[in-house]
């Protein structure tokens, strides 16, 4: 995509077709022969058709590099740019969902991870040999009111569960991503975005 400057805060696009660009993560149409106008250091305006005089539609944009955006987006014009940017938006909002889900099966940080694993290991212990040293677990148990045996099922069912739903997901992004890289257009991406589902049985992200 090739621009042209028409004065010094004004380009360009020398686009023959309507395509889309992005920006602070959202999506926006841009027609043909349309210009920008680089307001000042900190926002631009893009004029529908400024010849006719179109109300303008304003965003934050950076001058210097104009092709970044503020925190949150690019602007890119190119096609393949565009897929790129527009598959990447996608995954990156599955990721977040795909954390969200697994908040509700662990807590994070990285503390809380390692007792996870000791419970863990000192179960698969307990299961091999019920004279296994399992002081954590014990302890827990007793709390919980609960024998050690039972305190020993019930980590591990939580274990086999969150591996489980952790196998699900990749597995639901991993298709995700192989279905977006042959999207081939703006559309094709948004029919795959649509279409994705993460499996059943998971926990609800409104739960």
């Amino acid at each position: 995509m090739q621009m042209t400057t028409i004065n010094d805060r004004t380009v360009q696009f020398d686009n023959a077709e309507e395509i889309q660009i992005f920006c602070n993560g959202k999506e926006h149409t841009l027609a043909p022969g349309q210009a920008i106008f680089f307001e000042d250091e900190t926002s631009y305006e893009i004029l529908f058709n400024p010849v006719a005089g179109n109300q303008a539609e304003r965003f934050s944009i950076s001058v210097t590099g104009w092709q970044k955006c503020t925190d949150d987006g690019f602007l890119v014009v190119g096609i393949a740019d565009q897929l790129a940017e527009f598959r990447n938006q996608v995954i990156t909002a599955k990721n977040a969902e795909a954390e969200a889900i697994a908040l509700h099966l662990i807590t994070p940080g990285f503390y809380k991870s390692m007792i996870y694993d000791e419970k863990y290991r000192q179960a698969m212990a307990y299961k091999a040999d019920d004279k296994a040293e399992v002081s954590l677990l014990a302890s827990e148990a007793e709390i919980d009111g609960m024998t050690v045996s039972e305190k020993v099922d019930q980590v591990i069912a939580k274990r086999d569960a969150f591996e489980a739903a952790g196998i699900a997901m990749n597995d639901a992004l991993t298709y995700l991503k192989k279905d977006l890289d042959a999207a081939k257009t703006i559309e094709e991406i948004r029919v795959v975005k649509n279409a994705f589902a993460w499996p059943e049985g998971l926990p609800s992200l409104a739960g």
